[in-house]
């Protein structure tokens, strides 16, 4: 049996090697819109806070099309018993807004902490 240990591996050009037949997350975010702060992401140049429990996602870069897939979960600050829920409002292939709400009333958005995945093609 052989190891295989190495620090860095690079494509033949000298950059980033392209990973074949797996499908990771393409960008994800840790975010907590009460404060508002971005408390982990990766893939995110920004979030900006549109209004109560509903925010806007930008990407470092785009995915190919608008047909990702989104992932995530959300929860009131402070209340673990709270049931709240996250989707996506609209996805566009650089930014996609995402909604907190009551899952027992769905009209009533809410700011707190949502954890977001993204997987799809970057463009």
């Amino acid at each position: 049996m052989s190891t295989l240990k190495a620090d860095t591996i690079q494509n033949t050009s000298g950059g980033a090697a392209t990973l074949t037949k797996q499908h990771a997350a393409k960008l994800y975010s840790y975010y907590t819109q009460s404060t508002p702060a971005v408390t982990g992401s990766f893939g995110v140049s920004s979030i900006s806070d549109d209004s109560t429990g509903r925010y806007t996602i930008s990407f470092t870069n785009s995915f190919s099309n608008a047909n990702y897939s989104t992932s995530g979960v959300a929860s009131l600050d402070g209340d673990p018993n709270a049931r709240f829920n996250m989707t996506y409002e609209t996805k566009a292939t650089g930014t996609v807004k995402m909604n907190t709400f009551n899952i027992n009333s769905p009209d009533e958005y809410k700011d707190g902490l949502s954890d977001a995945q993204l997987f799809g093609d970057l463009a």
